[in-house]
């Protein structure tokens, strides 16, 4: 009994991230039509054998990665990336993938645009974007916190900051704004500090252009800060609550 076309399509792209030529042509139907980002046609099994065998000398890290996928009968559309040490391969994609008795008779690939998904009919990149980020719960810390360069080593062990990176002209830190006028040290920048407590991953691919796009959109810079288990972010004080609102999808 065929696979249905979901299980085929994911099976397909396993195939082509593993670059195993032959079962990727068994999984072909005859006839099988693969179109590129550009319009460019190439039909049939055996000529797509010898293109994917090429393809994959040429570039041998090459993979995609799924990230959404939507099934009308024997059509799956998919939103993913690419990723391949050669910069021209490697970005957002949309993939359109149709199924005949259990083989993929087309294969499409097209670069994800705005124009592109209206075209397919699914949402915006910015809509994905925003449920990624919603999904990390995040919160808005109390209080204002602030950047300063500290050059003191002693100076520093007093501070207990939450964040501290070493570069040549002294140590960067972030603290509490009330500790900063304290010790009476510079303040550089002044900013609310907003945590994504849902549990993420340091390999992790895409989140952080996720939010950036969001906050960039608007208007609003952000200082990236990854932890063991969190990504902290810190924006202009002035813009916490705007940033949040857009964050967790309240904003408009």
């Amino acid at each position: 009994m065929p696979m249905n076309p979901l299980t085929t399509v994911i099976r397909f792209n396993n195939l082509i991230n593993a670059q195993d030529v032959n079962a990727l042509a068994e999984l072909m139907s005859e006839n099988h039509r693969f179109i590129d980002s550009a319009g460019n046609v190439t039909t049939g099994r055996e000529k797509m054998r010898a293109a994917w065998k090429g393809f994959f000398s040429a570039f041998p890290d090459y993979r995609n990665v799924f990230e959404s996928t939507s099934v009308i009968g024997n059509r799956v559309i998919v939103t993913g990336r690419s990723e391949c040490s050669d910069e021209r391969l490697a970005g957002r994609a949309l993939w359109v993938a149709e199924i005949l008795d259990g083989l993929v008779s087309l294969w499409q690939v097209f670069e994800d645009t705005t124009e592109e998904r209206s075209h397919l009919g699914i949402r915006p990149a910015v809509a994905d974007d925003l449920a990624r980020v919603v999904q990390m719960k995040p919160e808005l810390h109390d209080g204002v916190f602030v950047w300063c360069v500290v050059r003191d080593a002693i100076a520093l062990a007093e501070m207990a900051p939450l964040v501290c990176v070493r570069e040549d002209e002294g140590f960067t830190v972030v603290v509490p704004e009330e500790i900063a006028k304290r010790l009476g040290v510079e303040i550089v920048f002044r900013s609310a500090w907003i945590t994504l407590t849902a549990a993420s991953a340091l390999d992790d691919v895409g989140l952080t252009a996720a939010f950036s796009r969001l906050l960039g959109d608007a208007g609003i810079s952000c200082n990236v800060v990854a932890g063991v288990h969190h990504d902290h972010i810190f924006v202009p004080e002035a813009r916490g609550q705007d940033a949040l609102r857009i964050l967790v999808g309240a904003a408009t």
